[in-house]
């Protein structure tokens, strides 16, 4: 209540308190060391943070200059998903044939599927966004196994262009980490065009902060290999050691123990796009998988092991 006195206003006032001259001139020393204890820089209960001039700890609108710009990189290096999560072992990403928009949903590992577009105005693109979901398959392809899956077309985007793609998670009790792909050598799925995709992996290397990754410019250039999906049912495989940057992003790794999402990109380029997307799996080490279900036969082109080859 006195903080802001200056010192000559304090010794006058406290050399004509009665109870001063009572007491004698220790007290008026007292009182004046306890004015310089509370009232000088950095005393008191609100010690000052690095925050500009003035700033205190209970003052929200200051925020600490040093360590600011690393503090979503923190989020990422600490916590729960300081370490990389346990490797998945199921192959099966998705087939499907549950006509949702979830992954196949194993032990400790969910997605959701998505579509993004840069917005053009005008613009086409299916399914919608926030309105993923697979569709019967023509009568002269399906089969009682095999009915559903993912038609994607897109036309009119001038910017960059259109992503379907799926968020892939480790949970464990409702925290979610980066995929472990580590125990898988790569990705493979079915596929009719024609179409050329940009299929391709976002780590938090390579996403933005607002995203749940640690990228602060140029995000996006995750790595992923080129796609020229054929005319007919093929089958595509891409391995983990294929994969590359376009290289206008972040330089970066390839963390195959993060995986964060699996994109499947039409780029301006290569639009309109109109591809199927069919059985999903990951690639184990050394080895192929069995098909999930047969391929489409009756009036359909035979499929075939296919390794694309980029460019």
């Amino acid at each position: 209540m006195f903080c802001g006195l200056q010192v000559p206003r304090l010794a006058l006032i406290l050399s004509n308190m009665k109870s001063i001259e009572l007491l004698g001139s220790s007290v008026a020393v007292a009182w004046a060391f306890a004015w310089f204890v509370a009232c000088s820089p950095g005393g008191g209960d609100k010690p000052p943070v690095f925050g500009g001039k003035g700033a205190t700890i209970d003052q929200p609108a200051e925020t600490p200059l040093g360590n600011a710009e690393n503090e979503g990189e923190k989020l990422n290096d600490e916590g729960p998903c300081a370490k990389a999560a346990p490797p998945g072992d199921r192959l099966e990403i998705d087939d499907f044939e549950d006509a949702d928009h979830k992954i196949f949903k194993v032990f400790e590992r969910e997605g959701w599927w998505y579509t993004a577009t840069d917005g053009t105005e005008g613009e086409h693109v299916f399914p919608e966004k926030g309105t993923f979901a697979p569709v019967p398959l023509p009568e002269t392809e399906a089969s009682r196994d095999n009915e559903y899956a993912a038609h994607l077309t897109a036309s009119g985007q001038t910017d960059w262009g259109v992503v379907w793609g799926t968020t892939l998670k480790w949970t464990r009790k409702s925290v979610g980490c980066p995929f472990n792909a580590a125990g898988f050598s790569g990705f493979e799925f079915r596929a009719k065009g024609p179409a050329t995709l940009w299929v391709n992996f976002a780590t938090p290397d390579t996403t933005p902060r607002e995203n749940g990754g640690k990228c602060s410019d140029n995000c996006w250039d995750s790595y992923g290999k080129l796609v020229r999906v054929k005319e007919g049912w093929n089958q595509y495989q891409i391995r983990w050691n294929q994969l590359q940057q376009e290289g206008w992003g972040t330089d970066t790794r390839f963390e195959v123990e993060r995986v964060m999402n699996i994109n499947f990109s039409a780029k301006t380029s290569s639009l309109p796009a109109d591809v199927w997307i069919d059985d999903i799996h990951f690639l184990p080490l050394g080895g192929t998988p069995k098909a999930s279900k047969p391929p489409p036969t009756a009036g359909a082109a035979q499929s075939s092991m296919v390794e694309p080859k980029g460019d």
